[in-house]
């Protein structure tokens, strides 16, 4: 009876702490990946950026141009970029979805710092809200020499050789339900342990 109740529990228990598993590592892929941290204090918080290039493909692309709609302006760049802050807020040109709005972006002319594989940190922003944000929308184009991009999350369909990315860039503090699906994968796999010493 003991075995019959563990098989069971293992037949049941394994699947479900592979598909939490895989749940988690699904929500935390995009293309790029954008993140950041914040310090200092309410309407002065410094947001530093960090663009991971996740884009696919062996020749890849560099991650050239991308901007934010923050409450704020820039306050650092790294070395390569130029930046721009807008007083008003602007709207994506080209990709399927022009509604997309900006106020700040950085571009390198040289299209070399951020090629796929790579991590660039140090694009920060001076945030005047009183409480930090916890996620913010970012565009970011790529581009590779006149490549033609066939990768997945292209918003710039009509125009495969520059590939327009959408997505929210979150603070480095887990997302409730990001969180919620750790905990939880945790759970299940905690559990089909002690069903194994339980054997």
């Amino acid at each position: 009876m003991k075995t019959k109740s563990f098989r069971t529990k293992q037949f049941v228990i394994s699947p479900l702490a592979i598909l939490g598993l895989s749940l988690l590592s699904h929500s935390l892929l995009a293309q790029p990946v954008i993140s950041y941290t914040i310090s200092g204090a309410p309407r002065a918080y410094t947001l530093n950026f960090t663009v991971n290039n996740t884009t696919p493909g062996t020749g890849g692309f560099d991650i050239y141009y991308w901007g934010i709609l923050d409450d704020g302006s820039v306050s650092g760049t790294p070395s390569g970029y130029a930046s721009v802050t807008f007083s008003t807020v602007h709207q994506i040109e080209g990709g399927d979805d022009p509604s997309w709005s900006f106020n700040t972006y950085w571009i390198d002319a040289s299209y070399t710092h951020l090629p796929t594989g790579s991590t660039l940190t140090g694009f920060e922003v001076l945030d005047t809200d009183a409480t930090a944000p916890t996620s913010i929308p970012y565009f970011a184009f790529g581009e590779n020499g006149g490549a033609i991009y066939s990768g997945p999350d292209n918003h710039n369909v009509s125009n495969p050789y520059n590939p327009l990315f959408l997505g929210y860039a979150v603070s480095t503090v887990p997302e409730p339900a990001t969180g919620l699906m750790m905990a939880s994968a945790c759970l299940l796999v905690m559990l089909f342990r002690k069903s194994c010493l339980q054997k």
